[in-house]
């Protein structure tokens, strides 16, 4: 059964154009996501992300297509292991299903942006692990389009 969900909304400290570049931007994703990027920032348009899970052991990659582009307010995508998007198969974690992952930008007074992630079509295991690992990674995309470290 794939029916989990995860949403997690966060206020960043930044317009709604710097954290839609961090989210679509080869070079910003590999600072606060996958050690490794391959995006094309269009409806259609294929990514390929590599995951390193250092604590557990494992590396990850996924592999999707860009569903919904609207640039500085929206971006969707699938969220696939190689082997389930009809490529090699690769490293990857038992426990990944195919989902998708929406990003919902929201322009707010005093150049803020209130962003909720939203991934779908999972199972309960699953969840588990990815739980954490999205309340780390948003801190890391919040830190770098804050212009923090």
């Amino acid at each position: 059964m794939t029916s989990g969900e995860i949403r997690k909304t966060l206020t960043i400290d930044a317009p709604p154009h710097v954290v839609f570049r961090a989210l679509t931007d080869e070079r910003e994703l590999v600072q606060w996501w996958p050690y490794e990027a391959k995006i094309d920032p269009r409806v259609g348009g294929r990514f390929e992300f590599k995951l390193r899970g250092a604590a557990r052991g494992f590396d990850v990659v996924f592999v999707g297509r860009v569903t919904e582009l609207v640039p500085g307010k929206k971006l969707a995508y699938t969220w696939e292991s190689p082997a389930q998007h009809g490529e090699q198969a690769r490293p990857t974690s038992p426990d990944v299903q195919p989902s998708t992952i929406t990003w919902t930008l929201e322009e707010l007074p005093e150049g803020k942006t209130r962003v909720t992630m939203l991934q779908t079509g999972f199972n309960e295991r699953f969840r588990q692990v990815a739980e954490k690992g999205w309340s780390y990674n948003l801190g890391r995309l919040a830190c770098l389009c804050e212009g923090r470290s």
